[in-house]
């Protein structure tokens, strides 16, 4: 079925049509598409234990109240949500069809074990897989745990959402420790130098290569905080669209909030960690940070070093600061000084069992940019709570550079990004008799991800369109850059939500690509979604 012509005038050039096709499942856990309106709902993941670490399952709604900036809120949205919701249904096995969805487990928790080889020494990489093995070999039915590797300059999927210990172990059995170039570097030792006899001419000698040492321990430093939060971003984008709590346990050594150059200069690491901390957050996740250096206290020196150095909590708290900072504002829970890394992992998956969902419409009506604090207090006695600390109440982001950058982070991502649920079909086009090097991708939107505002008597948004193809070394090429505004009565707006939506277009195969990419992002929200496929996957659907 066609749209009326109200729609197909706005967008004709793209070939929209109304209508799911039948690759296309609809999203784990969520009912029927409903498109979003202005009203910007927020929810909140609250975990609850008594005294002794257990879980509290009894609380109801009344036993909750919500502040934003000490301002109480109406609670509109309350649920529950447990590990023993439903499975997640079995993937689709339609040939050259694409999705971000994710398989995680409808309406409970996922857990994402990020081991981090940036910003780790190898010997602690050692420790913390050892005690992964034990862990992994113990997981339960309910457990959907993935596994990510955070590499110098990309995030790897060892193995996405299971509940199946020998195909975690066998993953794992893959990976190998190393101590990255960009940590060996930011640890570097200031170098031995030759002695002349003159003591102004060897202290100038040290000077200038403690400077040198320091400057390059800085800027090592500043490009493993950079790679990391970006990272965070990444997979927080790639898991906003997976429904229930989503738990990060992020197994590192962590970075320095404060970056001290050559000159004593200090640099905070702020900006980035609060970037990062606004995408976890807006995707609902909690990070568990997990000090991969274990019990502290012990011989450890770094690579160089002219004598060993004895660890103390005092030593390795600049690094966890940031770990802390970051449990803190995502309400999660830091892990320090521990040698059962598998525990405290075990613990963190635990968190998801029994989630609390609290939702409110914010009353302030200004979305200004400011962070807002959310507090919940529970009136049940002897109950600890946890949850995110607040958000930034960032206006519709409706300018250019906002939107090139969000688009960009995007396109260079190695991962889906989910807010926008996508599913994309490839078809070979023939002309003759005889394959073309251009293949038909039919681009299935999730309607209930485009934001609608009711003007007069239609329906008005815009999302962003993008489909770019990119060779190994990060160059791209864009076939496509546009923005496809809609304007809809409300008969059309009805049929959309009923049947879903559709974009066909040609993609013209570019030589020495190695991916392409679908990017869709709401122009209101910003929310995105992408897909990539791989370009042999193109090239075989042409032949």
């Amino acid at each position: 079925m066609r749209l009326t012509h109200a729609l197909q005038v706005g967008i004709c050039a793209l070939s929209m049509v109304a209508g799911p096709i039948a690759q296309s499942p609809a999203p784990s856990g969520q009912g029927p598409p409903a498109f979003r309106t202005a009203t910007r709902l927020v929810q909140v993941n609250v975990v609850a234990h008594d005294r002794d670490g257990r879980v509290v399952a009894d609380l109801a709604r009344g036993d909750f109240k919500l502040y934003e900036d000490g301002k109480e809120q109406p609670i509109e949205l309350f649920s529950i949500e447990s590990d023993r919701a439903a499975a997640p249904p079995a993937p689709s096995a339609a040939t050259n069809t694409f999705s971000n969805r994710l398989e995680g487990r409808a309406g409970a928790a996922v857990t994402v074990i990020l081991f981090d080889r940036l910003n780790t020494r190898f010997e602690d990489q050692a420790q913390a897989r050892d005690q992964m093995v034990k862990f992994l070999g113990q997981i339960q039915r309910d457990d959907r745990v993935a596994l990510y590797v955070l590499e110098s300059a990309t995030v790897r999927v060892l193995h996405d959402f299971t509940s199946d210990a020998t195909s975690l172990l066998r993953a794992l059995s893959r990976y190998r420790g190393q101590t990255s170039g960009e940590l060996a570097a930011s640890e570097e030792q200031v170098p031995d130098s030759a002695r002349t006899g003159d003591a102004a001419e060897d202290a100038a000698m040290e000077a200038f290569l403690k400077a040198g040492t320091e400057m390059v321990a800085a800027e090592f430093t500043r490009r493993r905080v950079e790679s990391t939060t970006s990272a965070l971003e990444a997979i927080a984008n790639h898991l906003a669209g997976v429904r229930g709590r989503k738990n990060l346990i992020w197994v590192s050594s962590g970075f320095p909030l404060v970056i001290v150059d050559e000159r004593g200069n200090q640099q905070t690491a702020s900006r980035d960690v609060s970037s990062a901390t606004r995408a976890v957050n807006n995707a609902n996740i909690a990070i568990y940070p997990v000090d991969a250096r274990g019990l502290v206290g012990a011989f450890s020196s770094p690579p160089g070093a002219r004598t060993p150095a004895f660890t103390t909590l005092t030593t390795v708290r600049a690094n966890t600061d940031a770990m802390q900072t970051l449990a803190d504002a995502t309400g999660g829970r830091a892990f320090f000084n521990t040698n059962d890394i598998g525990g405290a992992v075990r613990r963190a998956v635990d968190d998801g069992r029994l989630t609390y969902v609290l939702g409110y419409y914010p009353s302030h009506g200004r979305w200004d940019g400011r962070f807002r604090e959310i507090k919940v207090k529970v009136s049940r006695l002897g109950v600890d709570i946890r949850h995110r600390k607040g958000y930034l109440a960032l206006p519709a982001q409706r300018n250019a550079a906002s939107r090139k950058d969000a688009l960009l982070d995007v396109l260079r991502s190695p991962l889906d990004a989910t807010s926008i649920g996508l599913t994309a079909h490839i078809a070979r086009i023939e002309t003759q008799g005889l394959a073309s090097d251009e293949v038909n991708v039919a681009i299935h939107v999730d309607p209930a991800a485009v934001t609608l505002e009711k003007v007069g008597d239609f329906w008005e948004g815009a999302f962003d369109l993008v489909i770019a193809q990119s060779a190994s070394d990060g160059t791209f090429v864009k076939n496509l850059d546009t923005t496809v505004s809609l304007r809809l009565p409300a008969d059309t707006r009805d049929q959309m939500i009923k049947e879903g939506l559709t974009v066909n277009r040609k993609i013209a195969l570019r030589g020495g690509a190695s991916r392409c990419q679908i990017v869709v992002r709401d122009v209101a929200t910003g929310a995105i979604g992408s897909v990539i496929i791989p370009s042999d996957k193109l090239r075989g659907a042409a032949r």
